[in-house]
């Protein structure tokens, strides 16, 4: 009579019992996520630079740059309040001389042309753009008209750029 070995023995249960569990079975799951639309804006600052007003003929331009930051594909709007100057408006706001009174005007705008006047209404004067997933430059242009007489010293504003979507 032939004897089996141990190690035969155990080898044989094991196939038997892996084919016990030979069959399978599966299921399905969902992965889900929710991307929200956001937005971000950021700014420079806008420095005109020197105003001399004995050259009372020459407008000084300047510019800035507004940089918007959108979930792809979200429409945008960006626009900019009148400024702490006081009786300041949209198409003329007003930069008051550190430790004065005194004021001097100037005005900013949607184009190197200088001919629309970036304001706060939205659907108005305001800049529209798309959202990409990157940063967007827009630059905004400035304008101190000539002819303004104003004491020596330093002139500030500060205006608010907010982004709407």
């Amino acid at each position: 009579m032939k004897t089996i070995s141990r190690s035969t023995l155990f080898g044989i249960l094991l196939l038997a019992t892996a084919s016990a569990y030979a069959a399978t079975s599966a299921t399905t799951f969902q992965v889900t996520a929710t991307v929200s639309s956001g937005c971000v804006i950021t700014a420079t600052n806008h420095d005109f630079g020197v105003y001399t007003p004995s050259s009372l003929a020459d407008n000084i331009n300047g510019s800035n740059t507004l940089t918007a930051t959108c979930t792809l594909a979200v429409p945008y709007s960006i626009g900019l309040d009148i400024g702490t100057g006081t009786g300041a408006s949209a198409a003329s706001r007003k930069m008051t001389r550190v430790g004065g009174t005194e004021m001097l005007n100037y005005s900013l705008y949607q184009a190197a042309d200088r001919l629309v006047v970036l304001g706060n209404t939205l659907g108005v004067d305001v800049i529209t753009g798309l959202g990409t997933g990157l940063a967007i430059d827009h630059t905004v242009f400035g304008k101190i008209p000539a002819g303004q007489n104003v004491p020596a010293g330093n002139y500030a504003d500060t205006v608010t750029a907010t982004i709407t979507f």
